[in-house]
């Protein structure tokens, strides 16, 4: 309970002094500002693990063609 009083204060003190509304604006932009750079961050990663894949499987058809061209050719 002692920690929700002390909000209470901060709070009062804040909007006493007029700040409360700028301060929570700039801490809220701040906040958005980072969760959209982890977005970006994680799309890319997870970008690159599916561009992983669609190579790795790419190329792992390719020498499967490629072996039965091969055979084909010299049987």
């Amino acid at each position: 309970m002692e920690a929700r009083r002390d909000w209470a204060y901060e709070s009062a003190t804040s909007s006493a002094a007029g700040d409360s509304v700028s301060n929570s604006e700039s801490e809220n932009k701040q906040r958005d500002r980072k969760i959209a750079d982890n977005e970006a961050n994680r799309v890319a990663v997870s970008g690159v693990r599916v561009s992983s894949w669609a190579i790795g499987v790419a190329v792992i058809a390719g020498v499967i063609a490629f072996g039965i061209v091969w055979a084909w050719m010299h049987r």
